[in-house]
């Protein structure tokens, strides 16, 4: 059933607007910050991104990678918990959260992992060894626009506390054999291995 819903979350952002994947540009995420945005494209992604995870229960992470995110102001601290990779056929759904290291928040508004002036984390990769695959979220070219600036992942928030936030991206499916894969994120080591579960 939840894989239905992550494919009804795509299939209406097709219809939406044209969906792409970029395996050799950095990619975006939905925007989990409650920052009001300008694209109602953006809105709707966000929202149908939120409306199938919420209520979820959270899963104990599959790893932990201690990194710094890059801000005008000098590098900030934060840890990433990579929570689950969610093979679909059309589809693959990454969850993760990220947190402060400590019990102070930490700025993280930043474009360290997009592209300038972007605030998403289209740069969060799913390296497949096994399929030999590099994948990015989704972005999709909202109407009357020919550049694709909107990402069906996460966006970054100001600030980020110890109990942290949940993130989300959608990505390409992986190859049917697909056991594992990395997840690299600028800026960290990469979480090695990270299994893959299949509805």
């Amino acid at each position: 059933m939840r894989a239905r819903r992550v494919a009804v979350v795509c299939m209406t952002l097709l219809a939406l607007a044209g969906c792409t994947s970029d395996s050799g540009q950095r990619a975006d995420p939905v925007d989990a910050s409650p920052r009001p945005s300008l694209d109602p494209v953006a809105d709707a992604a966000a929202e149908l991104t939120r409306s199938v995870l919420e209520g979820e229960e959270v899963p104990e992470p599959l790893a932990t990678m201690s990194g710094a995110l890059a801000l005008l102001q000098g590098p900030s601290a934060v840890k990433v918990d990579v929570l689950e990779v969610r093979a679909g056929t059309t589809t693959t759904l990454l969850r993760w959260r990220l947190r402060s290291p400590a019990t102070e928040r930490v700025r993280t508004y930043t474009s360290a992992l997009s592209l300038p002036s972007r605030f998403d984390t289209r740069a969060v990769t799913l390296l497949d060894g096994q399929g030999g695959q590099r994948l990015q979220p989704y972005t999709y070219i909202p109407q009357l626009n020919q550049n694709p600036i909107s990402c069906v992942c996460s966006g970054l928030p100001d600030d980020i506390g110890p109990d942290g936030l949940l993130m989300s991206g959608l990505y390409p499916p992986l190859a049917p054999g697909t056991s594992t894969v990395d997840v690299a994120i600028p800026g960290f080591a990469s979480a090695t291995d990270v299994e893959v579960t299949r509805p």
